[in-house]
């Protein structure tokens, strides 16, 4: 691929320190897991459907220009996300992600996801294609940066930076963010808040990580169930498996204290 072939939001788009081969993780349960695998789909949520409500509030807040209210509902309808970890394996995600204890965990890099929005966007790409961290603010911060005026917020970064912005208390999730977005003429086909991106799924995924808590056999069977439908090396998360060498006490007793 030439540079006249590059598209502008694969140099500009990709935000807040992420590089291409960033190696990122998603934890699906089992059920959405084999859905993604059968549909190749990966599935983009519109932010009202979003669990924390603070992280969208920049376009649930009442607008002006001048004097006059204005309407954010086509914005607001017309943003999707997926959100991903740096945190390759800890105690926290699996226990949030996976509650019942069969989740499989997805590795990929920053490049591999965002090549999947951009080929979905097309001449939109440039436009509506986002990838990035999150940056963890304070209450204080949040407030600060909401003073800006709308116009001033589109020239920091525009819309998607304003979607990648959530309170410290998350800041244990180490949060990646893939984020497109639609012109209103387009929305019709997604008003129940969810935008499917086609995948090669062999070729986006380089690894498929199996839940910690699964007993041996249940991870073997389960294994051997998705062997049948893919390539990718699967392994178990061995977050909880400890291998120490026996104590020893080497420690004399005398005649007498036996």
């Amino acid at each position: 691929m030439n540079n006249e072939q590059i598209p502008r939001a694969w140099k500009k788009n990709i935000l807040n320190g992420l590089s291409y081969d960033t190696p990122i993780y998603r934890i699906f349960s089992c059920r959405r897991f084999e859905q993604m695998m059968s549909t190749n789909e990966l599935v983009l949520v519109n932010p009202e459907k979003w669990d924390d409500p603070f992280e969208n509030f920049y376009l649930k807040v009442n607008a002006f220009m001048g004097e006059e209210k204005v309407s954010l509902e086509s914005l607001r309808k017309g943003w999707f996300g997926q959100c991903w970890t740096l945190n390759e394996d800890t105690d926290a995600m699996w226990r949030i992600y996976s509650p019942e204890k069969d989740g499989v965990r997805l590795k990929t890099t920053t490049g591999k996801l965002f090549r999947a929005i951009i080929d979905q966007q097309g001449i939109l790409a440039d436009f509506g294609s986002f990838i990035g961290t999150v940056e963890y603010l304070s209450k204080e911060e949040l407030q600060n940066y909401h003073k800006q005026t709308f116009s001033e917020t589109l020239t920091n970064g525009g819309l998607a930076s304003m979607l990648l912005r959530k309170r410290t208390a998350f800041l244990h999730e180490a949060e990646v963010r893939v984020l497109a977005s639609l012109s209103s003429e387009y929305l019709f086909e997604y008003e129940d808040g969810l935008y499917q991106v086609k995948i090669d799924f062999e070729d986006i995924f380089d690894e498929i990580c199996l839940d910690p808590r699964l007993e041996k056999e249940s991870f073997e069977k389960l294994k051997s169930k998705l062997e049948e439908k893919t390539n990718i090396p699967i392994i178990q998360s061995d977050l909880y498996k400890f291998d120490f060498e026996p104590i020893r006490f080497d420690i004399e007793v005398s005649e007498d204290e036996r």
